[in-house]
């Protein structure tokens, strides 16, 4: 399936509230239950030499993460192709080769990484998942303004997405950790229980936006 075929045109409205919402809202769903075919082979695919705990955790990881580059495509694509300033650069796209954590999902790409231009593609970015936190928390003044950036609190599920790794052991943040055999069983589970219930929340998110927007109809 081509890319264009996922999305929505971001710049309609009506159909992004009434019908995409609705669909984020059952994919986080299921995911949370670990029924949705990209939780299934990402699971597959990282226990590869991984070790089970750490496992779980890279899978809801990438499955949340995946969610908030949908909501991002959808709200301020149009924003970006048309801009000329490029946002990206090789510094920021170095944290996904430094971090321990976000390195495991950068080595299962197999993605050749660039140094002069990092993961940056004619294309965009070559990484479909395990990029730098920074890449979903920046975004210029025209999109934070937008309307359907707002009405999707994007901004707010991104620090409670990045909020999760924090003191995963003692104040290390979850991607600073150099060995993540030091992680206990306990944080770790308890980590994957908050990625969960921030799962719930954009799916509760996204059917109580839908359900107001069809109520307004």
């Amino acid at each position: 399936m081509k890319r264009k075929e996922l999305f929505l045109d971001p710049l309609k409205v009506e159909e992004f509230s009434s019908y995409k919402l609705i669909k984020i809202a059952k994919r986080c769903q299921a995911i949370v239950h670990g029924s949705t075919e990209i939780a299934k082979k990402l699971k597959l695919q990282i226990m590869n030499g991984v070790d089970c705990r750490l496992a779980n955790l890279l899978t809801i990881y990438v499955c949340i993460e995946k969610e908030i580059q949908k909501l991002i495509y959808q709200t301020s694509f149009h924003f970006c192709k048309e801009c000329s300033s490029r946002c990206c650069k090789e510094e920021i796209c170095r944290e996904s080769i430094e971090s321990a954590f976000l390195s495991i999902l950068v080595e299962k790409q197999k993605n050749q990484y660039d140094t002069k231009n990092g993961w940056i593609s004619p294309l965009g970015c070559s990484l479909d998942y395990g990029r730098p936190l920074v890449c979903y928390q920046f975004f210029c003044e025209e999109i934070l303004e937008s309307y359907l950036f707002k009405k999707a609190s994007i901004h707010k599920i991104i620090n409670e997405f990045a909020s999760v790794g924090n003191k995963a052991n003692g104040n290390t943040h979850l991607l600073c950790i150099n060995n993540l055999t030091i992680i206990s069983s306990t944080k770790i589970k308890k980590m994957i229980n908050k990625f969960n219930l921030l799962m719930k929340k954009m799916a509760n998110q996204a059917n109580a936006v839908d359900a107001k927007s069809r109520g307004a109809d």
